[in-house]
This record gives structure tokens, C-alpha cells and sequence, in this order.
């Protein structure tokens, strides 16, 4: 219950000390400027907030909590929205990159949406949601959960994410080294970025924390699920932050991207006072294509 309402607190903060950048971003979409990648921000967005809200409705005792099974189907159907739209997020990200190469976009395509029917499964964790009373209160229990699907939901993103990240990183680094160097590159610029342009070393870092959020979040919810000593309802108890943690991360880095204010960490300069037309140019392509 205090996760749920930590994570939900949480979110909410989030969506609203960035309410001036998705103001930008809905007159954007007024203005039908390339609105499809925009609308998917907005989906991942909103659907992870009825995610997070649904789900703790259903642990914080309130007169919606005798409804389970509507709030279940309900989160549910949030939670592969959002999780399908997140990961789509990223998928554009690297479109935009090998956006001249049709057929890795189609490949990737496919492989985002085997990761969307992973996400489906998290339709089926819970077997026969049901409301229980407790000192007066009321809450929602359901009879157990199903450890196959509940790891396949989480499997999924993270296959997906890191075919992203590895994709994409090849193709800044084949970019920006030059190839007499590639093989020379020290572990520092695999790891870090060194040496690599500036707004390129930008997006690889971008990349880099929303990818370590992944893997974090996907692992412990992984190991989580198959410790026999954990009750069954905490086994779970991570998958609520990691979502809110992902699409804020996510949302961030669209956001960053399309409005043009990614900052270089070490100068603590924003790119577009740098290098707007190069900015301009790559933001066409990872958003706009």
C-alpha cells in the first residue's frame, strides 16, 4: 500500500513540474507537426498514470475497492498500453537513427511487437481478483498469481530495450569513430561515450539510463518472482515502481529530444545554443520520420 502510494505521488510530481514542456508539446500536436510520435508520448503518459492509479486503488482502502475485478481489468489494460507505448517510444528513437535502412526498421518492428504480446501477459498474472474486508476496510486479494506470464511481462521489455540500445549505440559509434580508431577505442568510450561528438555522446547517455533502468527493474522484478520464501503479493511489489520509473525516464528523453533541450553534462551547456541546425537535423529524424 505505501509503495503504491509513494509510486503514485511519485508520477504525479513528475507530470506536473514538466506540465510547461508538454504544454509546448500539445501545441505541437495542434499544430499537427508530425503529431503520431507526440500522441504515443501522451498514451505512455497518461495510460502509466491510470496504471499506477488503478493499482492503488486496488491496495488503498476506498469504496472503489469492492470493484476488483473492474479495477484489475482496468490496470491491465492500462499497464499493456503503457508499456506498449513506452517501448514504442524508444523503437521511434531508433528509427530515426537507421532511418535509412528499411528493413532493420522492419525487423525492429517485429521485434517490438513480440515485446507488445509479452506485455499482454500482464493481463493474466492474477487469478480471480476478489474484495476482502480487513478491520473495517476494504481491500482487493485474488487467489494467486501466475509466475510464467508475470515473467514474460517483464522478460519482454528488456529484450526489446537492449536490441535497442545495443542497435543504436553501433550505429553512433560507426558514425562518430573513425574507423582506423574503432579499434583502438578504450573501454572509456564503449562505456562512457568518450570522444564522441557531443550530441551523439548526448543521446548515448540518454540511451544509456533509460536502458540501466530497464535492466535494474527487469531483474530484480525477475529474481523477486522466484524467491518461494517471499508471499506472493510482494513478489510483485517492484513492478508498479518500474513502470512509473521508465516512462518518466522515457517521457524525459522524448521530451529532451523533441523540444530540442538535451544538455552535455559536462560543459552544462544546452545543445541548441550549440549546434542548432545539427540538432535540428537529427531531431527530424529520431521523432519527426
Amino acid at each position: 500500500m505505501v509503495i503504491a502510494a509513494v509510486t503514485l505521488g511519485m508520477y504525479i510530481w513528475d507530470i506536473c513540474i514538466s506540465l510547461k514542456d508538454d504544454y509546448e508539446l500539445l501545441v505541437l500536436l495542434a499544430a499537427k507537426a508530425h503529431p503520431f510520435p507526440t500522441f504515443v508520448y501522451f498514451v505512455a503518459r497518461w495510460t502509466t498514470l491510470g496504471t499506477i492509479l488503478t493499482t492503488a486503488l486496488q491496495v488503498i482502502p476506498t469504496s472503489l475497492s469492492k470493484n476488483c475485478v473492474v479495477l484489475g481489468n482496468t490496470s491491465s489494460g492500462f499497464g499493456v498500453i503503457a508499456l506498449g507505448s513506452i517501448t514504442f517510444l524508444f523503437f521511434l528513437r531508433f528509427r530515426g537513427v537507421y532511418h535509412d535502412s528499411r528493413s532493420l526498421t522492419i525487423l525492429f518492428f517485429a521485434i517490438w511487437l513480440g515485446n507488445l504480446g509479452c506485455a499482454c501477459m500482464a493481463a493474466f498474472i492474477w487469478t480471480k481478483p476478489y474484495s476482502v474486508e480487513l478491520a473495517g476496510s476494504t481491500y482487493c486479494s485474488a487467489d494467486g498469481f501466475r509466475i510464467p506470464y508475470a515473467s514474460i511481462a517483464v522478460i519482454g521489455p528488456l529484450v526489446h530495450d537492449t536490441c535497442v540500445f545495443l542497435a543504436i549505440s553501433y550505429r553512433l559509434f560507426q558514425n562518430s569513430v573513425p574507423s582506423s580508431a574503432q579499434t583502438k577505442s578504450d573501454l572509456r568510450t564503449y562505456v562512457l561515450g568518450k570522444n564522441l561528438p557531443r550530441l551523439h555522446r548526448v543521446l548515448f547517455i540518454d540511451g544509456q539510463v533509460l536502458y540501466l533502468i530497464t535492466v535494474l527493474g527487469s531483474t530484480s522484478a525477475t529474481i523477486l518472482l522466484y524467491i518461494p520464501s517471499i508471499p506472493q503479493p510482494y513478489r510483485l511489489i517492484i513492478f508498479l515502481p518500474q513502470i512509473a520509473l521508465t516512462s518518466s525516464v522515457g517521457c524525459r528523453v522524448f521530451r529532451d529530444t523533441r523540444l530540442e533541450k538535451m544538455v552535455d553534462q559536462d560543459s552544462n551547456l544546452s545543445l541548441p545554443l550549440i549546434r542548432v541546425s545539427r540538432i535540428s537535423q537529427f531531431n527530424s529524424n529520431v521523432i519527426n520520420r
